[in-house]
């Protein structure tokens, strides 16, 4: 009987301590191991996820300066055509308006009597008025003698136009309107493709 307490005694010290202490050690190990790796690919998310923020932030940066420096322009055209036709009132008339189109390479030339409506157009629209709460209408009652927009849909084509407004000493105006379908298309699209990538 004392020799099998005895080997049952020395097989508890050789075998099944050794092998506790060994699947001790394996699971520390592993959870160190487990921890290791979380902290590692929770650290390159950190990093990705700064990245792109980063990527994203700069391609947003880079959309709205194309904005501004084409918006800059359009105002410099519509600012030079505008000039152009204050500068020739005494040559308006709607074949004059068609000429200057294509020489000041605009979209639309409009010539407002002081009651807001079109006598003289570079293509249709002749005997238009412009009613209260239009932006035509807004111009014409304010106190300012020029005034560009920003980009808006058309009331009557229902095409996105950059227009711009300047008023003659006799409360007369011009408006000149340039096609801004594909630029407004562009931004919406930029600020799509940001949006969809966050």
């Amino acid at each position: 009987m004392d020799k099998k307490v005895k080997t049952k005694s020395n097989a508890l010290k050789n075998y099944v301590i050794p092998l506790g202490i060994i699947a001790f050690a394996f699971l520390l190990a592993g959870y160190y191991i487990i921890s290791l790796i979380n902290t590692s690919l929770l650290q390159d998310m950190i990093d990705d996820s700064s990245r792109n923020a980063q990527n994203h932030m700069s391609r947003l940066s880079n959309s709205i300066s194309a904005t501004n420096i084409i918006e800059k322009l359009l105002e410099e055209k519509i600012t030079v055509s505008s000039n152009v036709i204050l500068n020739n009132t005494d040559k308006l008339s709607n074949d004059f308006l068609k000429e200057m189109i294509d020489d000041l390479k605009v979209d639309g030339i409009y010539w407002f009597n002081s009651s807001g409506e079109i006598i003289y157009t570079s293509d249709k629209y002749i005997g238009w008025q412009a009613v209260e709460g239009h932006p035509v209408h807004n111009f014409m009652i304010g106190n300012e003698d020029v005034l560009i927009e920003d980009i808006r849909k058309d009331s009557e084509s229902d095409k996105y136009y950059k227009f711009g407004y300047e008023k003659a000493d006799n409360g007369e105006f011009v408006q000149i309107g340039i096609l801004a379908n594909n630029i407004n298309e562009l931004t919406a699209k930029q600020s799509d493709l940001y949006i969809s990538d966050i």
